[in-house]
C-alpha cells in the first residue's frame, strides 16, 4: 500500500521546494531546449518566482508574472525545459512542454521556435503529489 499524505503536507513540501528558486543572488530562469540546443531563456520574477502552492492533491505552484517574453537564440522545436534557481545551484528538468492550453507543465506561445523571434512563456507549474 502506498503512503498517502494530506494536502497540507504536499503544500508545505512544495512551498519549501519553490522557495529554493528565490534564494541567493541572480535571476531564476526557465530555459527551453530542442534536445540539447538552447532555444529560449525566460527570466522569472526575481523576488518571488512562484506563487503560493495550492492546498490540493497534487499541490501546484505557478510562476508569477505570466506571460513572460524572450527572443529566441536558436531555431528548433521546443521539447524540454530546465527551471533554474537564482544562483544556479538548483534545477528542475521536464519534457512536459506544450503550446498554450495543451496541458504541459511548461507552456509556450508556439513549440516551433525561430531564431530572433519573440516568444511567450504562457504557463509554468511545478507540483507535489500526496503519495
Amino acid at each position: 500500500m502506498a503512503t498517502v499524505y494530506p494536502p497540507a503536507y504536499a503544500q508545505a513540501s512544495l512551498a519549501g521546494g519553490v522557495a529554493i528558486f528565490d534564494a541567493g543572488t541572480g535571476t531564476p530562469t526557465v530555459k527551453i531546449y530542442d534536445g540539447a540546443t538552447l532555444l529560449l531563456t525566460f527570466n522569472l520574477n526575481s523576488t518571488a518566482a512562484f506563487g503560493t502552492p495550492t492546498m490540493a492533491c497534487p499541490s501546484i505552484a505557478t510562476v508569477t508574472g505570466l506571460p513572460i517574453s524572450a527572443v529566441a537564440v536558436a531555431s528548433g522545436t521546443a521539447d524540454n525545459a530546465k527551471l533554474i534557481s537564482r544562483d544556479g545551484s538548483y534545477e528542475v528538468t521536464t519534457d512536459s512542454v506544450s503550446a498554450t492550453d495543451d496541458g504541459g507543465a511548461i507552456q509556450l506561445s508556439s513549440l516551433s521556435v525561430t531564431i530572433g523571434q519573440p516568444f511567450d512563456l504562457t504557463g509554468c507549474t511545478v507540483s507535489q503529489p500526496c503519495s
